[in-house]
């Protein structure tokens, strides 16, 4: 409760500092608007997540306090479970609200002078999606509490983001220092660094020089491999870890791999919304794209956690680590595919103009536009069906009485006629069968 009420006076906090350093931006002409968008994209994302830690602290609170349990089930569990023309209708109107979002912010984005309206629309644009995501991947399973619920998303909203940086930020420390002792062994390279460093000390303070200085060392094989290697296989190692933090906390509560499941998912959509948030809020002309492709990438953060979250109960009730083992296997997996293909499709389009690289890495760079395609289509069918399996899972609900209650009441008072005249035969003969009882007694005591 503490930790949840803390983290989001602190997240509002520095909301407001970004939401008052954009107004003085908007009020400066020599400010560059693109600085005063970003400033206000900024505070709408931590203002939007300081303030979706509220639920969770006011949960907490009233268990702490003695003031009733969270309800069981609540708004997620009433529209994940509808069916038929209901769950259309909030598949329209999340859809609807969802372009509309993205057609405006597409105008706004495009007015330098009207960027501070960029900040609700990026708040919608981003959090329409990961709700649609979240009812999707929940539809049909059974739900956990509303504190637990808020819990477990409030974990992957700012405990595992928090635990994933500091960790990431370590070992990318770690790698230079081991780097830099490497180089100091070879002396060749050490003075090609040396000179390297001497060069841009002395060059001109503009993106392009710096560019023609550092392309040849950009453009090396080795450097891409470097970089493939690190956000494609160690992020992804560490993220699968954490990014289900809450449910580790849960490891003893006898939960279900449905339920696993559930927990990962709304892990994962924290997860997303807080990447999200901060990932799209460069704003500019590219802002409705970037927001396109992050729909994509929560949906894989929600697959890859929910898996995760099924595995991990699997293992700790019914010690299936081998499952665990494969599913986080595929989950890095995934992730790294995902995050491999990105780097090469962007770094391809968008280099800069003084790099140039060899053809090679222009048709890796084509292929992996195709990649990401095939992967947005194959992980949304695998989450629709892996909810399908889940559900096909879970016990036949008991049928409901199809009774009205007003026939009840009708045949409550036909029946109260039929009592009372099976009750009055025995109400006449009873005096009788207690003076033959009173006889009997006496005989027998003679």
């Amino acid at each position: 409760m503490i930790l949840s009420l803390l983290t989001s006076a602190m997240l509002l906090l520095a909301a407001l500092v970004c939401l008052v350093v954009g107004l003085a931006q908007l009020f400066q002409p020599a400010t560059p608007n693109s600085l005063t968008t970003q400033s206000f994209l900024l505070a709408a994302g931590l203002g939007m997540c300081g303030a979706l830690l509220l639920p969770s602290a006011w949960y907490a609170t009233r268990r702490l306090f003695g003031l009733g349990k969270s309800p069981k089930t609540g708004l997620l569990s009433k529209v994940s479970l509808v069916n038929g023309r209901s769950w259309a209708t909030v598949t329209i109107v999340c859809f609807i609200l969802l372009a509309l979002a993205l057609l405006l912010g597409s105008f706004v984005s495009r007015n330098d002078r009207l960027g501070w309206l960029l900040a609700p629309l990026h708040m919608l644009a981003i959090g329409i999606p990961v709700l649609w995501l979240v009812l999707l991947g929940l539809r049909g399973l059974p739900h956990h509490s509303f504190q637990r619920s808020w819990g477990l998303f409030a974990s992957g909203l700012v405990i595992g983001p928090s635990l994933i940086l500091v960790i990431e930020l370590s070992v990318f420390v770690v790698a230079i220092i081991l780097w830099a002792v490497w180089v100091t062994s070879q002396p060749t390279l050490a003075a090609e660094i040396t000179e390297l460093a001497e060069r841009l000390q002395y060059a001109p303070p503009n993106e392009e020089t710096i560019l023609r200085i550092l392309g040849p060392y950009l453009m090396r094989p080795g450097t891409w491999l470097a970089a493939l290697l690190m956000v494609a296989g160690i992020v992804p190692l560490i993220e699968e870890i954490f990014k289900p933090i809450g449910l580790w906390f849960l490891a003893k509560r006898g939960l279900t791999p449905a339920e696993g499941f559930a927990g990962g998912v709304l892990s994962g959509a924290g997860f997303a919304l807080f990447e999200n948030l901060g990932n799209a809020s460069m704003g500019g002309e590219g802002w409705s794209a970037l927001v396109t492709v992050r729909i994509a990438t929560a949906l894989l953060h929600m697959l890859t956690t929910g898996l995760t979250g099924w595995a991990l109960v699997s293992a700790w009730n019914e010690r299936r680590y081998l499952r665990l083992g494969l599913t986080y296997g595929l989950a890095i997996t995934l992730h790294g595919l995902w995050n491999g293909m990105a780097i090469l499709s962007v770094g391809t389009m968008q280099l800069p103009e003084p790099l140039v690289l060899p053809d090679a890495f222009h048709t890796l760079g084509s292929v992996a536009i195709v990649g990401l395609v095939f992967m947005v289509l194959a992980n949304g069918a695998a989450y629709i069906a892996f909810n399908r399996y889940l559900r096909r899972g879970l016990p036949a609900p008991q049928p409901a009485s199809t009774i009205e209650p007003a026939a009840l009441d009708e045949a409550a008072a036909l029946s109260e006629p039929v009592a009372e005249a099976a009750k009055a035969p025995i109400q006449s003969e009873l005096p009788t069968l207690l003076a033959d009882n009173d006889t009997n007694q006496s005989e027998d005591s003679r």
